[in-house]
């Protein structure tokens, strides 16, 4: 069987927690090659840890190696678009952590350089595929439970006071609504399809610790 060859964009928690291991578990896909732009010692480190071939110092190389067939990319929200345009030019498929982007128009970017280049482009949610999630979907288009007037989502996590989180700099794609309210507007979206009439309402709560 011939494998699927996968480079990871980043040493991320979340690349490390989950998708590395997940690749590592599947019978059709390795993980061959990852990269750090920052700290090539990260690279190493984890890819020892994994028993990853092959590093690079550079995102770029990582792009540039011809072995690679689809790459991964955890990085920071507002890095999605340029690293994501980069790997489809260098003809690679992507699977991007959510959201895809900070707004429609560089979602769309994204979609056209894609379709140009014919690569597939996908968001990273967990659940997208998950068995539970598609019987929820079936149920919902058969009728079963009548019609859908109102669905409610909710996510939530203890984040602390820490100012070096990604998630606490806006200018870097912060705050809940791109963390986890994705999951809440994607998820609602994909399990009823498009409406004709949307509304919508967000409440925040904030828990100060002492």
């Amino acid at each position: 069987m011939t494998k699927i060859q996968w480079g990871i964009l980043s040493t991320a928690n979340i690349a490390q927690k989950a998708l590395i291991p997940a690749i590592q578990r599947a019978k059709n896909a390795e993980v061959t090659a990852i990269a750090s732009g920052s700290d090539a010692g990260k690279a190493r480190a984890v890819a020892e840890k994994f028993e990853i071939p092959k590093t690079h110092d550079r995102y770029e190389a990582l792009l540039e190696d011809p072995d690679i067939q689809a790459v991964y990319i955890p990085l920071p929200n507002h890095l999605h678009k340029k690293w994501v345009i980069e790997a489809a030019k260098a003809g690679k498929h992507i699977l991007c952590e959510k959201p895809i982007g900070l707004d429609e128009e560089e979602a769309r970017e994204m979609q056209r350089v894609c379709e140009e280049n014919g690569v597939l482009l996908m968001e990273a949610f967990m659940y997208h595929f998950h068995p539970q999630h598609e019987r929820v979907k079936e149920i919902m288009a058969s009728g079963e439970i009548g019609d859908v007037r109102y669905m409610r989502a909710a996510f939530s996590f203890f984040i602390g006071n820490k100012a070096d989180n990604i998630r606490m700099h806006r200018e870097k794609g912060g705050g809940c609504m791109y963390d986890v309210g994705s999951y809440g507007v994607h998820s609602i979206r994909n399990i009823l399809g498009k409406s004709r009439r949307q509304s919508m309402f967000t409440q925040l709560w904030i828990r100060i610790m002492r």
